[in-house]
């Protein structure tokens, strides 16, 4: 025997209660534990049905049957035995499967076993009252069902009915509360009891919210109603209200405190509603205010549902309404007709039709009409997903088994592909990081002054709403961000770096555009410390060998400084040295950059003098190395001598010797030819600041051998187009 001290007075000798002893740990994480109450040793606790979170009676002791004896389990007695708990995800495309009736249909089909419905009280003996459709002020609203319990105090459910509740994670409240919830994830309509003696009236109506309409909710908020987040949106909330107009629960979402049911509430008006789901998605989402009800209507309740959902309640609490009043728009099913040869098309020819319309007529589809080339199906109620014939194949899919349907080769010939761009661009990479270098991905937004200190002053690309004001600025060419990333690197002592990147460059909208024209471009940068940094013309003379292009029409290159610098800064190549680096030109248009960059922009970007070179370059990639090679016809190689002979020119400081090989080039005519640099000098200069080229020239013909005749005249030819150039002279 166990002696325990127990308060309550609402049982007698010889009644059965549940006995939780010490070492028990209730819910709530309530462990039970040996205590004295009044001065007497307590070993255990008598339990009420609340405390075991089976009900919720807090007056007295759980009283147990007299079947049972002393030491069995509460679970046995009870005859509670092991539930499974499935946590389902339910999909918005499904509305009828968010339900446990919805879900034991569909697995009632799937197995072949009978479906059955939960118990409802059979109203019909009820009196029926008509509601004023005037009660339903707004067309968000199309049903609304309004039942009168007299007194519902002593009213109590079955004990699986809060168990169930815990299980869906729901708390059990009070009798009529409870019903309401079971209703509402049994059959998916939500309802709402009401305080009958707060209300003072039987007849609550819908209507929407007033610009700055208040209501004081359940969860203890003051919801501020019919404001719009932006004023070119309407806000349309749904309220309910009581006969005297004033908002008592946001519909179909949360009700409010001023009616609240209440542990002495006696009499109660259930309201159960038909809403559209829009009108209660865009509520809920401006009000950051969700519930189980509120996730039911965005999704679709069955409009048909709601006598039933009232019979259900019934049942649950063992009463009847005083009466019932009701409006509801009239439905009518939506038919759908499938074509047949639609359905063989993506299921196949050996669908078992009269099986599958069997199953979907256990799902509520009744048939309408069948033909050899179409069927023709109503949509039940509780079905708003299904709209089309796409709609119906899916159904029939889904119960037939996607397992059981054949594999269907693709008809297109060829699937996926790169395009000659991508091609291009995977290329390019191959290419940069079999030399050496390593790819690099700089962010598209800079600070502020970020392109300033490389010498760009044009008007900036600023975002109206960037994260951080340290990345507001879209970039107009890759060089800050891979001198960011050298920087980086130096600064952890790295002595050789090469970084490539190939990424968007954005330039300022033209005339009649809304927004920034993007261009692609592929930029490597090289450092070396104490030492001078590989030519980054040789890169450029790799890149378009590598990709079949020659340097000459329709590109040239001039020096830096020989380009307007509106035009370098309208083009977006910017921060080069202007006399140690070269701008490739593309019909005059600035394409690309390579050389040094201005060391002034580099110190102040680095904050220090460098202690070494860095050689660059940038160039716009779709109008260079992504240019289409036309195929061109090589000429045979000829069998006999070719001629060989050097001139030498004195040219300007700063004039470029690929110019003038191109220029050589073109006045050799239709020959086979070559002109190589043979030398640069640069020790002492002329008297005008000249310095000397000497180029070799390597002429032939594919028939015979050039006679001296046909060679001084390509020599003289040579020396006169070469002479035409500004400040180019044959030296003797």
């Amino acid at each position: 025997a166990e002696q325990i001290v127990c308060g309550a007075f609402n049982f007698a000798e010889g009644d059965y209660v549940p006995l939780a002893r010490v070492g028990a740990v209730l819910p709530g994480n309530f462990a039970i534990g040996a205590r004295k109450m009044k001065g007497v040793e307590s070993n255990g606790m008598l339990c009420s049905a609340r405390e075991l979170g089976m009900g919720t009676d807090y007056d007295g002791l759980m009283i147990l049957d007299r079947s049972s004896t002393p030491g069995m389990s509460v679970a046995e007695s009870l005859g509670v035995v092991p539930d499974v708990v499935f946590d389902l995800a339910i999909e918005a495309n499904r509305p009828d499967a968010n339900c446990h009736m919805g879900v034991a249909r569909e697995l009632a089909v799937h197995f072949c076993v009978p479906f059955v419905r939960g118990e409802t009280r059979d109203l019909s003996s009820i009196p029926q009252l008509a509601l004023d459709r005037s009660l339903l002020g707004t067309p968000g609203c199309d049903a609304l069902l309004l039942a009168l319990f007299d007194d519902v105090s002593n009213a109590k459910v079955p004990e699986f009915v809060p168990r169930r509740l815990a299980l869906a994670g729901m708390r059990s409240i009070s009798a009529v509360v409870d019903a309401s919830n079971y209703v509402m994830l049994e059959l998916g309509q939500p309802t709402h009891p009401y305080d009958f003696a707060k209300l003072g009236s039987d007849v609550i109506g819908v209507r929407e919210a007033n610009a700055g309409e208040t209501l004081l909710t359940l969860d203890g908020n003051s919801r501020v109603l019919g404001v719009a987040r932006s004023s070119s949106v309407a806000a349309v909330d749904l309220v309910i209200v009581n006969d005297k107009d004033s908002p008592i629960g946001l519909a179909g979402i949360m009700g409010g405190q001023s009616s609240e049911i209440e542990p002495g509430t006696a009499s109660v008006l259930l309201e159960i509603a038909h809403f559209k789901s829009d009108v209660i998605a865009r509520t809920s989402k401006r009000l950051g205010l969700r519930s189980e009800a509120s996730a039911r209507f965005e999704r679709g309740v069955d409009p048909l549902i709601a006598k039933e959902a009232l019979g259900r309640f019934c049942a649950l609490i063992e009463t009847s309404p005083r009466h019932i009043r009701s409006y509801a728009e009239p439905f009518e099913a939506r038919g759908v007709t499938l074509r047949t040869s639609r359905l063989f098309e993506l299921l196949g020819e050996q669908l078992p039709i009269a099986r599958l319309l069997d199953a979907l007529a256990k799902m509520g589809f009744d048939l309408e009409s069948s033909e050899d080339e179409a069927i023709t199906l109503l949509v039940p109620s509780n079905r708003p997903d299904v709209v089309g014939e796409v709609d119906l194949i899916e159904e029939f899919a889904r119960h037939y088994g996607y397992a059981n349907i054949a594999r269907q080769p693709l008809l297109v010939p060829t699937v996926g592909g790169l395009s000659f761009v991508q091609k291009r661009r995977r290329s390019l990479i191959e290419f940069s990081t079999a030399r050496g270098y390593f790819e690099a991905w700089t962010s598209t937004l800079l600070g502020p002054e970020e392109q300033e200190r490389i010498g760009d002053s044009e008007r900036k690309i600023t975002v109206s709403n960037p994260m951080a004001v340290e990345e507001s600025v879209l970039r107009r060419s890759l060089l800050a961000g891979l001198l960011r990333a050298t920087f980086a690197n130096l600064r952890r002592r790295e002595t050789r770096i090469g970084l490539f990147e190939v990424g968007k460059v954005f330039s300022h909208p033209t005339d009649g555009e809304k927004f920034p024209n993007e261009s692609e471009r592929g930029a490597w940068i090289f450092y070396r410390e104490g030492a001078a940094a590989p030519s980054s013309y040789e890169l450029v003379l790799d890149l378009f060998s590598r990709f079949g292009l020659a340097l000459g029409e329709p590109w040239s290159m001039v020096r830096v400084a020989e380009v307007p610098p509106a035009a370098m800064a309208g083009a977006g190549f910017i921060g080069m040295h202007p006399h140690n680096a070269l701008v490739l030109l593309r019909d005059s248009i600035p394409v690309g950059q390579f050389g040094e960059p201005n060391p002034i922009f580099v110190s102040q970007a680095l904050g220090e003098p460098l202690r070494g070179a860095i050689s660059y370059l940038e160039l716009d990639l779709a109008k260079t190395l992504y240019e289409t090679v036309v195929p061109v016809k090589s000429l045979a190689v000829s069998p006999y001598p070719r001629a060989e002979f050097d001139l030498s020119f004195a040219v300007p400081l700063d004039a470029v010797a690929a110019t003038l090989e191109s220029v050589a080039l073109k006045s050799l005519g239709g020959f086979e030819s070559r002109v190589a640099l043979l030398d640069d000098y640069r020790g002492s200069l002329g008297q005008g600041g000249e310095r000397p080229l000497t180029f070799r020239f390597r002429v032939g013909a594919p028939d015979r051998t050039l006679t001296e005749a046909e060679i001084r005249e390509i020599r003289q030819g040579a020396i006169k187009a070469m002479s035409e150039v500004p400040g180019t002279t044959l030296r003797g």
